[in-house]
């Protein structure tokens, strides 16, 4: 992909260790993490998008290793926890076997966002 301008590069990326008390692993415009239970976090960033029409993201590692049962995958929250300066997230276990999806914590939650900084 052609670098044009601002507009086409990432406007902040993290990869997040939810475990225990959530850690930010690696990041780019990402100033912290909250852990508010198991699979339930905020990312904050350093500077703020336009607004919250951005573009996230994400790939979540599966919490139980190499089980090939179940599955992880995230989710932003809607308005109000979705700001120009950070975003709330699920984290959830998914399992094949007719159980109910449940929060989890995953050792790599990787987010990229997209959108104008302002």
């Amino acid at each position: 992909m052609a670098y044009y301008s601002n507009e086409n590069a990432v406007g902040a990326w993290a990869d997040i260790n939810m475990t225990g008390t959530a850690v930010l692993n690696d990041s780019y415009n990402c100033s912290s993490v909250t852990d508010h239970a198991e699979g339930d976090n905020t990312l904050y960033f350093d500077t703020d998008f336009a607004g919250t029409n951005y573009c996230a993201v994400q790939h979540s590692e599966n919490n139980e290793g190499s089980n090939t049962d179940s599955g992880n995958v995230a989710s932003c929250y809607r308005d109000p926890y979705r700001t120009a300066g950070s975003m709330r997230f699920a984290n959830m276990r998914l399992r094949f076997d007719a159980q109910p999806p449940q929060f989890k914590d995953s050792t790599h939650c990787s987010w990229a966002i997209f959108g104008d900084l302002s």
